[in-house]
């Protein structure tokens, strides 16, 4: 919601602006559904600012600070954003066709939804911004490229993480079970049992975390991901359990590892799906 005086003070311009910044250093303005209509805000310093749902149709912010602001599901058309800083920003299915965005820096900036239909682009600056199910935007070949950047490197993201750490403890704390001779192993059978059923709880559980921070990060729903897991480890329990009652026709004896190993899937094919969000390479 956006506060009175914040929007009584951005409509003053951008001089008003600076002197309020310099004496409430680390407030945020809060503007969310305002309409400012035409309003004329070039070089102003909008950093950090709140404009979710907010009107500026033909207002003129050219050159003007919206580094990470936050300008989702705003209506932008025909605004001049020529020049301006929209490093960190979201503009989140914002309406920004017949925008100025010419030698605007997007670096960073998420465009995920957003309509962009016959907004100009030329010169702006652009390095993991996202254009995730954006509509009516065209980039230069020199911008693809550069979009590409962080592409190029290779970068593990967060479910990644969950599961290679999630598959560690399941290692570490089945090992002294795995390497101990049978001899020596019988007297704690009870003990290694329940530790493997504890850390084969904590294995499933990071693995189906894991599936939904990929799909996530990958552009796709965290449901997706979270079923695609869940759908192998259904196959793999009525395949194992086929396996152990009554034997699979022309299975070897390690057919039993494989089924195991089956709901492994989800998560390999999370990996090799495209990346529609452009921002990491997987």
């Amino acid at each position: 919601m956006a506060v009175r005086k914040h929007v009584e003070l951005v409509r003053q311009g951008k001089d008003a602006i600076a002197e309020w910044r310099s004496a409430n250093r680390g407030v945020t303005l809060e503007l969310s559904g305002v309409e400012f209509g035409e309003i004329d805000l070039s070089g102003a310093d909008l950093s950090g600012a709140i404009l979710i749902k907010s009107d500026l149709c033909g207002a003129d912010l050219s050159g003007a600070d919206l580094s990470g602001a936050n300008l989702n599901k705003g209506i932008f058309r025909k605004i001049n954003l020529s020049q301006a800083n929209l490093e960190n920003a979201k503009l989140i299915k914002a309406d920004l066709r017949y925008a100025d965005l010419s030698e605007a820096s997007l670096i960073n900036a998420d465009l995920s939804g957003a309509d962009l239909s016959n907004a100009e682009l030329d010169g702006a600056a652009l390095k993991e911004t996202i254009f995730h199910n954006a509509t009516g935007y065209s980039l230069s070949r020199n911008q693809k490229s550069r979009n590409k950047v962080k592409v190029s490197q290779f970068k593990l993201g967060k479910g990644y993480w969950i599961l290679l750490i999630s598959l560690a403890q399941f290692l570490i704390v089945n090992a002294p079970g795995l390497l101990m001779p049978p001899a020596q192993a019988r007297p704690f059978m009870a003990l290694l049992m329940l530790l493997f059923m504890g850390s084969g709880a904590l294995l499933f559980l990071g693995f189906l975390i894991g599936s939904v921070f990929i799909a996530n990060d990958k552009g796709y729903s965290g449901g997706f991901g979270a079923f695609l897991f869940i759908l192998f480890v259904v196959i793999a329990y009525f395949l194992t359990r086929l396996e152990v009652n009554e034997g699979i026709p022309g299975m070897a004896d390690s057919g039993l590892i494989y089924i195991i190993l089956l709901w492994w899937l989800g998560p390999i094919i999370l990996m090799l799906l495209p990346d529609r969000s452009k921002k990491r390479l997987y």
